[in-house]
């Protein structure tokens, strides 16, 4: 893989970008020097080294608005795989909802989750999701452009990934590995994504995006 690998932190779908936002947020994923374990904890000294995503933005139910408990993101890479570590506060860990629902049923569900989408060609056209919930139950699915609401998902499409939750003092964690082998990107010495993070708090009825998603169009 080249190094660094350069992804920028945008949106999945330019349709579902707010019109008025002009200022994107993005970083850059570092390579890691050592093993990651998944097991849910952020304990590799890797964690600490690069840079973290934050600020998240609400979609619902107050959009526009800071989120009310705050998430960070990380990102490393190796020659195998993208790493995603995300630590969502939550002052009341005891209240976290964590429904144990089957494989790729978290819409419906009565729990908690935290996703990632990813744009690997950087053309608004096509891209991938992976969310997990508290639990560790995973969800994923393929995106194209088109449909009513500027795109359509895939829930059908399953990848071999792995992630792993877990609930802790201070809320919650997530480590994900996305392997090269699960998704599709150009062969370009540089890698430019587009990539957003998302968080949903049921018991809140709040869902956020590190870059804002406008909920006028997503329906």
């Amino acid at each position: 893989m080249p190094k660094p690998l350069q992804l920028l932190f945008l949106l999945l779908f330019s349709v579902l970008i707010s019109q008025a936002q002009t200022e994107r947020k993005h970083t850059t994923a570092m390579r890691s020097t050592g093993k990651i374990k998944i097991d849910g904890v952020l304990d590799e000294p890797e964690w600490l080294t690069v840079p973290v995503a934050k600020d998240f933005i609400q979609t619902e139910l107050s959009p526009g608005k800071p989120t009310n408990f705050p998430t960070e993101v990380r990102v490393i890479y190796d020659d195998k795989a993208v790493y995603i570590g995300a630590t969502m506060y939550d002052p009341h860990p005891d209240s976290i909802s964590k429904e144990l629902v089957l494989r790729d049923q978290i819409g419906a569900a009565k729990t908690d989750w935290f996703g990632v989408l990813i744009d690997t060609y950087h053309d608004g056209n096509n891209g991938y999701a992976f969310i997990v919930t508290p639990a560790s139950v995973q969800a994923d699915s393929r995106h194209f452009a088109g449909g009513d609401n500027g795109f359509t998902e895939d829930f059908t499409w399953n990848a071999v990934w792995e992630a792993e939750a877990k609930i802790t003092k201070n809320g919650w964690t997530v480590e994900m590995a996305i392997p090269y082998s699960a998704i599709r990107f150009s062969n370009d010495k540089e890698q430019k994504w587009r990539i957003n993070f998302g968080r949903s708090i049921r018991r809140a009825r709040e869902k956020s995006f590190w870059n804002y998603v406008n909920p006028l169009l997503i329906g």
